[in-house]
């Protein structure tokens, strides 16, 4: 039986690209994915935000849907 499910999720992207201060928003099912999720999360890397050409940290949210065979 397959399983199946999601999980967003909100973050910070820091000044050097990395993420940080990660949020489990909602999940279904709830509790089952969210640990991936925070390691996942957590290895990535963006470019920086800017406003007026000055780097700044970045707020962003996602969901991650999860299909399992």
């Amino acid at each position: 039986k397959a399983i199946e499910g999601w999980v967003s999720v909100e973050f910070t992207v820091n000044e050097q690209g990395c993420v940080e201060d990660i949020k489990i928003l909602d999940a279904e099912p709830e509790k089952i994915f969210d640990d991936s999720v925070m390691q996942c999360v957590a290895a990535w890397r963006f470019k920086p935000g800017r406003v007026n050409r000055e780097i700044v940290k970045t707020r962003a949210r996602t969901r991650i849907r999860f299909k399992l065979n």
